[in-house]
């Protein structure tokens, strides 16, 4: 049985080895061969970066859902203003005109400014900006609505 295996295999070797040293069509079998095999390592290439970017983007979530904090850059900052105002400033019914927004990425901490003199729906908007996920302390400084006038002997 193992002289058969070692006669199989000898046979196959020479029979490869007559295919692609063939004097006539030989190289343009090689070059194919090179040429596929080289396909195949770029591709695979490709597909291995495209994983590891996917489990580098995973990772990042992950470690932002587990932190609630953002790197402190202006684009997560603005993020986080935008994540406010969809959270937190249509259901308490303000309009985006009534208050300013800040934010500290760093220490979560968001600075707000009132424009508005309805301090039910400012209580409401400054409870809900601290339910938004990232924010650890809510600063609010109230002013004066545009146009409104003192009201004499007040």
């Amino acid at each position: 049985m193992r002289k058969l295996m070692r006669t199989i295999t000898s046979a196959a070797a020479g029979a490869t080895t007559a295919y692609f040293f063939d004097p006539i069509s030989g190289r343009g079998r090689r070059t194919r061969l090179r040429d596929q095999l080289m396909s195949k390592a770029r591709r695979s290439g490709r597909e291995i970066q495209k994983k590891a970017r996917y489990q580098a983007g995973r990772l990042k979530g992950v470690v932002y859902e587990v932190t609630g904090k953002a790197n402190g850059h202006p684009q997560q900052a603005q993020a986080m203003i935008q994540k406010i105002r969809s959270e937190a400033l249509g259901p308490s019914g303000l309009k985006s005109s009534d208050v300013d927004i800040e934010v500290d990425i760093d220490n979560g901490e968001v600075h707000l400014t009132r424009h508005t003199e309805d301090s039910v729906a400012w209580d409401d908007f400054a409870r809900r900006v601290q339910d938004v996920a990232g924010v650890e302390a809510v600063h609010t400084l109230t002013t004066r609505p545009v146009g409104a006038e003192s009201i004499p002997g007040g």
